[in-house]
């Protein structure tokens, strides 16, 4: 609450040069603020606190790349999905380790099929990217296959979109789909619980 806190004390400037500091600096501290926060209401175990505090910074860190950067370092997501089955393994959440393996192979796949179906009806080059594989995929482990689908549909219609719509212009204003993705992922989550 600090950062929050000090950004309207000084009415969104840095105290030492003046220069206006982002909206989404707050916005960020107080997603994750909230996030905690229902973290420690919904599970009670420590272990559970400990994996879902851990699944769902790391989701705030991928939402906040994606949306700054056009991929993710596969290492965060391939450590996502490593973390994701040993949650499963030991039973933190309610996805069993069938369905977390089910859903990070439902997430790699929904958009392998679909790159592959659209580059050979057009011709063209695939349309999504391949880090959206891995980060679907990690997602599916925590979420599992049903879920995931969901998810990736969503997704893949939003990167889809903005490819479209904004395929002469290097600025893609809807290109949020990795962002997207993240929060479904977040709110997917606690709903399952």
């Amino acid at each position: 609450m600090i950062p929050i806190a000090s950004f309207l004390i000084q009415k969104g400037k840095c105290h030492n040069c003046k220069a206006e500091i982002g909206i989404h600096y707050p916005l960020i501290e107080l997603i994750t603020a909230s996030i905690f926060l229902l973290v420690s209401i919904f599970w009670i175990e420590p272990l559970q606190v400990l994996f879902f505090s851990i699944c769902f910074f790391t989701l705030i860190c991928i939402g906040v790349i994606g949306y700054r950067e056009s991929s993710i370092p596969k290492f965060i997501n391939v450590g996502f999905i490593v973390f994701g089955l040993i949650a499963s393994a030991l039973k933190v959440g309610s996805i069993s380790p069938d369905d977390a393996i089910l859903g990070g192979s439902f997430g790699f796949l929904i958009p392998f099929i679909y790159n592959f179906t659209y580059s050979r009806q057009h011709w063209k080059s695939n349309l999504i990217e391949p880090s959206n594989f891995l980060l679907l995929a990690a997602v599916g482990v925590w979420v599992g296959p049903v879920c995931i689908t969901f998810i990736a549909i969503v997704g893949l219609f939003t990167q889809g979109l903005a490819s479209t719509l904004y395929a002469s212009n290097e600025f893609k204003i809807l290109d949020y789909h990795k962002t997207l993705i993240c929060a479904l992922g977040v709110i997917t989550i606690l709903m399952r619980q």
